[in-house]
């Protein structure tokens, strides 16, 4: 222990850099401290150089399960809690127990009631850390603040899990300058890692997948679609894929030739949104869903967009233009785009609330800007209309997201 802590001396000195801190030359008690707390906070086989305290740690851990051996590219590994088992107890215990099996009871004892004593202070403060150009922070119970300020252009993926072992997406892609508020309702704590993927290259593709409000309709020409205002958006570097067409449902998308196109061309990024014709259709046993139904067929249609490594991103439905007596709009569609919401926080898929955004707009709006936005059955999009509602779309995408498809477009 004493060699590596003099190589790190010897680092420190000659302003090198290191994956440890560098406080921890300052001595062995704190060498020793700051290996074991990199060593908690990553837990990889890369982490820590291959020397005698990182071997010790390894083979100790390994006795309880921890999953040491398994290489990872991860930039960083975090856990968030706000309970009593965060990362301060665990180094509490790793101290006692090599500092026993060292002989040193006394002392390992000493160090647990400190941070006994010092934990709930941790666990009850918000708390940020950095790495590569990303950072997490905790806001609340559950909730983390997750922000890119690397210039450099990277682009990552954000990931967390319950147990160390089996990781699940919080965040398909994520990039300066993004910042995304991660919830998990009913997660005391998790852990969380960023892996850098490697940044798309031109040409960059973006689908839609939606029903007629997104297509328009081919036999009636002053009905447009918010993603057929898209089109001319595009930069020079993106292709646009319309895989949206009138009377699609979430039911209907699986057995269609859209669900063929897409798995084909592997694009970039999917715009889904769909739910009109789940609730209103003619033929309900073909075409529409229950709440339930349409959820698993969303579920279905994200897991799918993720087999090609792709980034889903879900649209909630559009608004009724239609005021009630009360001034209010008429409610349209809002327990579809609820359930839109909640798979994004389940599944971390960023979710565009179209549904929000264009209510907001329609309530400030004047009667001749509705009269000339909506068509016929206050639902249906104008030509002008839906360039207002794709214009909205660009501004409500990632930022990462919207500058690579639509380059200077992206914002005005």
């Amino acid at each position: 222990m004493q060699r590596e802590c003099n190589m790190l001396v010897t680092q420190s000195r000659q302003r090198q850099a290191t994956l440890l801190d560098e406080y921890g030359a300052m001595n062995l008690p704190e060498f020793f401290a700051v290996t074991v707390e990199c060593f908690l906070k990553t837990g990889r086989d890369v982490a820590l150089p291959p020397g005698f305290v990182h071997r010790s740690l390894r083979v100790f851990w390994a006795r309880f399960g921890w999953p040491v051996e398994e290489k990872c590219n991860a930039p960083f590994i975090f856990r968030i809690g706000t309970d009593r088992s965060s990362w301060y107890v665990l180094l509490s215990v790793t101290i006692v127990l090599l500092m026993c099996s060292f002989g040193n009871s006394f002392k390992g004892w000493c160090c647990l009631s400190l941070f006994a004593f010092v934990e709930p202070f941790f666990a009850m403060c918000s708390f940020e850390v950095f790495a590569r150009g990303v950072s997490l922070q905790r806001t609340g119970e559950g909730s983390v603040v997750a922000r890119a300020s690397d210039v450099s252009g990277r682009w990552y993926r954000l990931e967390w899990s319950l147990d160390f072992r089996n990781w699940e997406i919080a965040r398909d892609t994520f990039a300066w300058p993004s910042e995304v508020v991660i919830c998990r309702p009913g997660v005391e704590f998790a852990f969380y890692r960023s892996i850098q993927i490697r940044k798309p290259e031109p040409p960059y593709t973006l689908a839609v997948i939606g029903d007629s409000t997104a297509a328009g309709i081919l036999t009636n020409p002053n009905v447009s679609g918010w993603a057929e205002a898209l089109i001319p958006l595009v930069g020079e570097d993106a292709r646009f894929i319309m895989a949206a067409e009138p009377g699609l449902s979430s039911k209907t998308f699986f057995g269609s030739n859209r669900r063929s196109i897409l798995k084909r061309a592997e694009p970039l990024v999917v715009l889904i949104q769909l739910g009109q014709i789940d609730e209103f259709t003619r033929f309900p046993e073909v075409k529409g869903t229950s709440l339930e139904e349409y959820d698993n067929n969303l579920r279905g249609i994200v897991s799918l967009v993720r087999q090609w490594d792709g980034t889903p991103i879900l649209v909630t439905p559009l608004p009724s233009s239609e005021f009630a007596p009360d001034g209010n709009l008429i409610p349209y569609l809002g327990e579809r785009s609820r359930v839109m919401r909640r798979i994004g926080d389940e599944m971390g898929v960023y979710v565009l609330d179209l549904h929000q955004r264009v209510s907001e707009l329609y309530l400030d709006a004047t009667p001749g800007e509705l009269a000339l936005w909506s068509i016929f059955d206050g639902y249906h999009l104008s030509v002008p209309g839906a360039k207002i509602i794709a214009k909205l779309t660009v501004d409500a995408l990632p930022l990462h997201i919207s500058q690579l498809l639509f380059g200077s477009r992206a914002r005005w």
